[in-house]
């Protein structure tokens, strides 16, 4: 299944689960049957048993070390995190983990040496690279930034984020690249917003419309829907609802810039 040329993430994202569960049922050792098994979960985002199983066993190496890292910085749990990235240093998830926490702390200079560390430790795992372009475009390097989305999407099947950051990078691909997206991740909100602003930019305000309804079928809370809504609003003349949109933005995310310049606080 692996090898096969699969485009939607849904799919090759439940591929990867059942693999690490096939490995888990293949496994000898107990060390790496425990080690699979909470692999599985956590990919299945059943995190609460992930940590049980792996905590479970008894000599942990790197790579479980690293998945702890992994499973408490995704759960918010940044101390426990940050503990068990100490004891695998040499694991590519571990420096993942690490240049997370920079971004977090838009130490982006930081960050991208973790990402560039962990990309040269796992070369198979794209994802790495991928984070190290984004951090490329922060800090302004755009050309090396551009240059690795494109050697992802060559590379990689599923590469929605790497479309997306290229459609933001290359206005003349923009409308092609963010369809692309989607069409990999159709749960991608991000993608649906930035074809809806496309589409609001050249006056194609139905089809704008149409873009944000699928976002409010995803995540009805996603603050950026509501401040898209209200620019829609605004370019059709219904200025009270846009004010409420706005408003509703603010709500769920006080510190939003554009709805607060849309209000004028």
């Amino acid at each position: 299944l692996k090898k096969q040329q699969i485009y939607s993430v849904t799919f090759t994202d439940k591929i990867k689960s059942l693999e690490q569960y096939v490995l888990y049922k293949l496994a000898k050792k107990e060390t790496l049957k425990s080690y699979h098994l909470g692999y599985y979960y956590y990919l299945e985002k059943a995190y609460e048993k992930a940590i049980r199983t792996l905590l479970g066993i008894e000599k942990k190496n790197k790579n479980i070390n690293a998945l702890l890292a992994r499973i408490y910085y995704d759960t918010q749990d940044y101390d426990k995190a940050l503990s068990f990235v100490d004891k695998a240093k040499s694991s590519a998830l571990a420096n993942e983990v690490i240049g997370d926490y920079f971004v977090d702390k838009e130490d982006f200079v930081s960050a991208s040496k973790y990402y560039l560390k962990a990309a040269k430790l796992d070369k198979k795992q794209l994802g790495y690279l991928e984070k190290l372009a984004q951090v490329y475009v922060s800090l302004g390097q755009i050309s090396k930034a551009k240059s690795i989305f494109e050697t992802i999407v060559v590379s990689k099947n599923n590469a929605y984020l790497s479309y997306y950051n290229l459609a933001k990078l290359d206005n003349t691909k923009e409308f092609p690249y963010l369809r692309k997206a989607v069409a990999i991740n159709m749960m991608f909100t991000d993608g649906w917003l930035a074809l809806a602003d496309c589409e609001m930019k050249k006056e194609n305000l139905e089809d704008a419309n149409r873009y944000l309804k699928i976002v409010k079928s995803i995540d009805e809370n996603n603050f950026k829907y509501y401040y898209y809504l209200g620019v829609l609003c605004n370019k059709r003349g219904q200025k009270q609802e846009a004010q409420l949109n706005f408003q509703k933005t603010l709500l769920l995310n006080p510190e939003f810039k554009p709805a607060r310049e849309a209000l004028d606080i």
